[in-house]
């Protein structure tokens, strides 16, 4: 049996979809990169933030997260210099583990439940304090819904004007149904996306294929293959929904917190009309990349067909 033979037949007859699959998985790396030239614009708009102001800012998100009603949520806010503010975000997400019912059930057949408990704990403080550590050099901000908790870089560093925007996931989280959803799907959304991309690779017909009557083809399959582009960018809609809603619901916020800042607003809405614009980008690449995929798919195994035809 030559079973190196069959597997070379078979190579050559998806030649088409590994030069696909190579080049979506190539092209989704290269993607990501679109947000870069975003960062160089926050950062900017951030760094222009002169030093005086800062106290100014830091009172109105004060002012704004109090107005919201996330704290009778029991939201909190941590900055991510602060050591206390740590070691609860950690303990809140330890809890938040070990209620979920796989941790629940493996316990049951631990030996020792305290060493169980310990070994979550450190899991945590293992997988978050790189995060938190990024944050605490003004690099980046977040909302954590698990733990209700906005984590923010420390006063009068980085990214301090996010601060209205990441105010707003949390209400997206706890005061608005259709944003919940949003944000609950943004992850399925993006994998569905992908798989439907993968779908169209593996479709033998090409894009936009016609019958032996000259008709387009159809059905399910060949829908995707067709529109490819812009199913892979619209998986992306609840993502750059969700972070519009953020922004929306943050800018009301900041827009009577900073009556007597104008400046400062206009800064808050530009930092976060380039985060928008970044996830806008990604959504627009993504899509670029998935048509152009399926195009060099379809290129090469029609060369390779016709060449052994």
């Amino acid at each position: 049996m030559n079973v190196s033979g069959n597997t070379g037949s078979t190579r050559e007859k998806n030649v088409g979809v590994l030069h696909g699959v190579l080049v979506n998985s190539i092209g989704g790396a290269a993607a990501t990169c679109v947000s870069s030239p975003f960062f160089s614009i926050l950062k900017k708009i951030n760094n222009g933030v002169p030093n005086d102001k800062f106290e100014i800012l830091n009172n109105a998100f004060d002012s704004a997260f109090e107005k919201s009603g996330m704290a009778k949520k029991s939201v909190t806010v941590l900055r991510a210099d602060d050591a206390k503010g740590r070691a609860e975000f950690f303990n809140k997400m330890s809890e938040y583990i070990k209620s979920k019912k796989l941790a629940v059930f493996i316990k049951k057949f631990a030996r020792d439940k305290n060493s169980f408990d310990e070994s979550v704990s450190l899991a945590v403080k293992n997988r978050f304090e790189p995060t938190i550590n990024i944050v605490k050099e003004g690099k980046n901000a977040f909302y954590y819904p698990h733990a209700k908790t906005i984590v923010l870089p420390q006063k009068g560093k980085g990214l301090q004007l996010t601060c209205f925007h990441e105010l707003g996931h949390s209400l997206n989280h706890l005061s608005g149904k259709f944003s919940n959803i949003l944000r609950k799907t943004r992850q399925p959304s993006i994998l569905l996306g992908l798989a439907l991309t993968i779908g169209a690779l593996t479709l033998k017909s090409e894009k936009n294929a016609v019958d032996e009557n000259g008709e387009k083809k159809k059905g399910v399959r060949q829908f995707i293959k067709n529109n490819v582009g812009i199913i892979a960018a619209a998986s992306y809609l609840p993502t750059v929904l969700e972070e519009g809603l953020a922004s929306l619901k943050g800018q009301k916020l900041a827009k009577d917190a900073l009556k007597s800042a104008p400046d400062l607003l206009k800064k808050v809405r530009l930092n976060n009309l380039a985060g928008f614009g970044s996830y806008v980008a990604m959504a627009a690449a993504t899509g670029l990349v998935a048509e152009l995929a399926v195009r060099v798919k379809d290129k090469v195994q029609k060369k390779h067909d016709t060449k052994n035809a």
